[in-house]
């Protein structure tokens, strides 16, 4: 037998009325994807959050961004007034705490807000939110226009090359170089006197290149790709996308 202590259920934080403002639908197998791009750095709260400005959601760490379309007229949202003048607050920036990825099992959600909770709903299941107020930095800059060299990679053969190499690139520096020469990108990783390598057939355009990635950055960037191919596009050696 188990013997575990209770509490009045009366106790237990009340759930707040958000379902007044249907925002739109959010694409859940979208949103896990990019919420992976999240910053664990809490002296930036806003960076921890997923952002949402009415066209992309978009996350950010400082150094990598993931956005994706999104079609949620988050932009008009603003918190209530907080003075007794009535002078609307500052817009509350659409930046919210990601859920746990295991709660986020459906394909589609309906959002709902309130202009200081978010509510994703779908099936019999809710997920309460809160928003954060902050700017969130002005992605659309860093998103290159064009490009001097772009590959086209099996994603099989990508995924396989960098989890045969991760072992030697985790030892030292955690760094993994791609060098793409005639048509074969060269996918290796050296820890003292250790060096592996790994080639695989792609399609180059542009420029010869070389390049370095944090092995765990690039490893996320292809665990949630889909599809068969993956794009990889090139401005200068430190600017991929």
């Amino acid at each position: 037998a188990t013997t575990m202590p209770t509490k009045d259920a009366k106790d237990f934080p009340p759930t707040q009325k958000v379902d007044t403002e249907c925002i739109g639908i959010l694409d859940l197998d979208l949103f896990r994807k990019v919420a992976t791009g999240v910053s664990t750095d809490q002296m930036r709260p806003v960076l921890t959050c997923v952002y949402l400005d009415g066209e992309n959601m978009v996350a950010a760490d400082g150094f990598r961004l993931s956005v994706a379309p999104c079609a949620i007229a988050i932009p008009s949202i603003t918190p209530p007034p907080t003075s007794k003048r009535k002078k609307a607050a500052p817009p509350l920036a659409a930046s919210f705490i990601v859920p746990p990825s295991n709660l986020l099992d459906g394909a589609n959600a309906t959002v709902y807000t309130n202009g200081q909770t978010i509510k994703m709903e779908w099936g019999n299941k809710a997920v309460y939110i809160r928003l954060v107020q902050g700017n969130f930095p002005n992605y659309s800059p860093l998103i290159p226009s064009t490009w001097t060299a772009a590959l086209t990679v099996p994603q099989v053969d990508m995924r396989q090359a960098i989890a045969d190499v991760t072992p030697v690139a985790v030892r030292e520096s955690g760094i993994v170089r791609l060098q793409c020469n005639h048509g074969l990108l060269s996918v290796s990783a050296r820890a003292g006197d250790t060096h592996t390598e790994r080639m695989v057939l792609v399609a180059h355009e542009g420029d010869e290149f070389k390049i370095a990635f944090g092995v765990r950055y690039l490893k996320d960037a292809f665990d949630i790709m889909s599809g068969e191919t993956a794009r990889i596009e090139i401005t200068t050696p430190s600017s991929p996308r």
